[in-house]
């Protein structure tokens, strides 16, 4: 296998520079400056396209008010118009009857002067008594008083028609008179509106070319960021190359081991790097391992070199390190300790000479060539930070960590340009495969926690890196859920609130924004792996829709086992059985409900290091690997874990009893911190460590008060448990349980603690 130079981008948050040269420290000022710039230009540049957006959205909003007052506008007039015509029309109308009244005005006048003039009056009473009967002369007069009548009526008709169209074509004025009004109105919002169109207009166009102008920055800031990180690129290629001319010339041979322990700094990387681009086997050591337990990893990988922190090799011992042949620190690089005198000391003293003598035309990319090793060789030995015994060596190969690496590429769980917090150590294969190894192979920027990871330092560097991706162990989740989400809901309005249809949900929302804003507010998921899932956390963030997943792993796989996407996780489950590995649940009593989880595929180590007696142990007969874990895998390869193999108690009833599901529930319980449940003359016990602080605070700490707590939470306890597995005592501990680096409490220790 060829392993390549992947391009390393580093920060130390909190911490000063790890490189050894003014020049290095320099450039990673200027990264860092140009960085900071880089993302303010970013967030302008978001902002700007934002307002440019709702100005956009503004100005088509404006344009289809104006649009629609044109409309209003353009309807408006037809109306007006409409109304003129009716108008014209009943003017008209008013006109012909009047030339009508007038005509009957004048035919009646006519026939009265008539009248006059031919004595009327006497025709009229001749006209009546001419008849020829009095039935006629009745009839006759009738006529004439009908004719008159009708005459008036006539004209009567013609009058209070004339009135009626008189009124409606007043009507009809003053109706045009308010369509007059409303036109003019809406006139006047057009013009504003066009006005205002206008100005949104001249903002769109402004708001376009600052940001055109910002993406240009920003690119220009880019490029700058790119020539930085060549610069600093070439100079971790420089320091590998500087280490690798002091294996050559320390005559280190391809497997020669090499350890190295030290909280994660550039440094570490770089003599991690340097190692397997050698050819040579690095040995990562957790810096929680004991004096004795340094010694004993240093001593029996055979490592000829290591690399430390300054601290750490304060504390151990030199004659205890019989095989080393020479000791570096982590800070600088230089030498603090060499068994063959002063060698090694000379040489790094001349080292500039020597670089230019490897390489008379200066250090180039064409210069970068790196051992090729096949696939099957040991890259990596790696001890276990098991609960329940003593390290072992893992035997990994570079396909190993390969397939851990690729699966990583292949699924996106990290992309080039993303960023990651590192604040799970480096020398854990879990923090390794992901925060270190699949980062750098896909061009990801980490940020490399340089303290102790407590909760108000880690929130901070949260906020301040606002990472894409969050790998973390249940410890972290939990204390989250336990000092902000608890308070929080535990609240007696918020309780009642969290009972009521809809409200809940709305609540659920705000909490989940909150976390994630808590956190960086960028990331797509949040990896937890190395221990069992809290499942009131697990149940609770789950409810919220909150992007979490639970993956399975080992170191001995390198540690990936399963794991599914947050939208595709099973509550309960610890992810899906990768696509590179076979899993399968082994019972030796078939009828039983769980059985051991065995795995078998790509990541699976060789073995252990000289220890064929426990790798014949952990392998069956046909090739699978004994995780250890009970539990059970679904039709879809979904693994569900329920305790230790180990760790599993069976009761005289015959049944298995799982302490760590009890611990959960003990854990919820007021005022404990943790807990361990074991066995003691076929009773269980549980040792528990108080919250001491919260029992202060409320002024409880004392013996009485304690023995009435932990009394409460032992019946409260007991009442949901089955019968086999009720707890016996609950037995106070001083102090909090040793712990291994994933945060698992090394149970070994406390097997035989509880005392009647």
């Amino acid at each position: 296998m060829r392993y390549f130079w992947f391009v390393i981008f580093m920060l130390s948050v909190g911490s000063v520079s790890a490189q050894n040269s003014a020049r290095v420290r320099e450039l990673e000022k200027q990264r860092k400056a140009a960085l900071a710039e880089i993302e303010m230009t970013s967030q302008l540049l978001d902002e700007t396209r934002q307002t440019a957006r709702n100005s956009l959205n503004r100005l088509n909003l404006l344009s289809k008010q104006i649009l629609s007052r044109k409309q209003v506008i353009s309807l408006l007039n037809q109306e007006i118009g409409e109304i003129d015509k009716q108008i014209a029309a009943s003017r008209r109308n008013i006109s012909q009857l009047e030339r009508e009244l007038e005509n009957k005005r004048q035919n009646y006048g006519k026939s009265v002067q008539s009248m006059y003039k031919r004595r009327s009056s006497q025709d009229k009473l001749l006209f009546i008594l001419s008849a020829d009967n009095f039935a006629q002369s009745f009839r006759r007069m009738r006529y004439l008083r009908e004719y008159a009548d009708w005459q008036k009526k006539q004209a009567s008709e013609i009058i209070g028609k004339q009135k009626e169209i008189a009124g409606k074509q007043k009507e009809l004025e003053k109706t045009r008179a308010e369509k007059n009004a409303l036109l003019g109105a809406r006139e006047d919002e057009s013009r504003k509106l066009q006005t205002e169109e206008s100005s949104q207009k001249e903002e769109v166009q402004q708001l376009n070319r600052k940001q055109k102008q910002l993406q240009a920055d920003l690119k220009k800031k880019k490029k700058q960021a790119d020539a930085l990180n060549r610069q600093i690129e070439k100079q971790i290629a420089e320091e590998i190359a500087r280490l690798h001319l002091l294996f050559k010339h320390c005559s280190l041979r391809r497997g020669d081991k090499i350890s190295v322990i030290g909280k994660n700094n550039a440094h570490w990387c770089i003599a991690y790097m340097a190692t397997i681009t050698y050819g040579a086997i690095i040995v990562p050591i957790l810096q929680d391992f004991t004096p004795n337990d340094v010694h004993h990893i240093v001593n029996h990988s055979e490592s000829v070199f290591l690399f430390t922190s300054d601290n750490i090799w304060e504390n151990l011992e030199e004659e205890k390190l019989m095989g080393l042949r020479g000791v570096f620190s982590l800070t600088d690089f230089r030498c603090l300790y060499q068994r063959d005198g002063e060698t090694i000391q000379k040489f790094l003293k001349n080292l500039d000479k020597e670089m230019h003598s490897a390489y008379p035309k200066g250090f180039t990319r064409e210069d970068i060539q790196y051992t090729t090793l096949s696939n099957d060789k040991i890259m990596l030995l790696n001890y276990t930070s098991g609960t329940t015994g003593f390290s072992k060596g893992v035997m990994l190969t570079g396909n190993n960590l390969a397939g851990n690496v690729t699966f990583g590429i292949r699924t996106e769980l990290l992309k080039k340009g993303d960023k990651v917090l590192s604040f799970l150590p480096l020398a854990h294969a879990y923090g390794c495969a992901f925060d270190f190894l699949t980062a750098t192979a896909v061009g990801t920027h980490v940020t490399l926690l340089g303290k102790t990871p407590s909760p108000k330092i880690i929130m901070k560097a949260f906020e301040e890196v606002k990472p894409n991706l969050i790998i973390t162990v249940p410890l972290v989740i939990e204390k989250i859920y336990k000092n902000i989400i608890q308070p929080l809901i535990n609240k007696k309005g918020m309780k009642w609130a969290l009972n009521i249809p809809l409200l809940d949900n709305q609540i659920y929302n705000q909490i989940r924004k909150r976390l994630i804003d808590a956190l960086g507010g960028r990331f797509k998921e949040i990896i937890i792996g190395g221990a069992a899932m809290d499942k009131e956390v697990e149940e609770f963030f789950y409810k919220i829709k909150f992007p979490f997943t639970i993956g399975y792993g080992m170191t001995e796989c390198g540690p990936l086992i399963s794991y599914a996407p947050w939208n595709e996780f099973v509550l309960g489950s610890s992810g899906k059985i990768l696509d590179i590995m076979e899993a399968r649940i082994y019972k030796e009593n078939p009828e039983a409900e769980i059985g051991e989880i065995q795995v078998r595929g790509e990541n699976t180590m060789t073995g252990y290091y000289k220890n064929p007696e426990a790798t014949r142990e952990v392998f069956t007969e046909d090739g699978w690997l004994r995780t250890g874990d009970l539990g059970t895998m679904d039709a879809n390869g979904n693994i569900f874990i329920r305790g230790r193999l180990k760790t599993m108690i069976l009761s005289s009833s015959g049944q298995n009893i799982f302490p760590e599901e009890l611990e959960t529930k003990l854990n919820n319980l007021p005022f404990i911190l943790e807990s361990i449940v074991i066995e003691r003359n076929k009773k269980l016990v549980a040792l528990v460590y108080a919250d001491y602080e919260a029992l202060d605070s409320l002024g409880l700490n004392n013996p009485d008060n304690l023995k009435t707590i932990m009394d409460e939470n032992l019946k409260n306890l007991n009442n949901n448990v089955a019968a086999y597995e009720k707890i016996s005592k609950i037995q106070l501990y001083p102090t909090e349980f040793e712990k291994t680096p994933k945060r698992s409490i090394k149970r070994y220790l406390y097997n035989s603690i509880a005392v009647d």
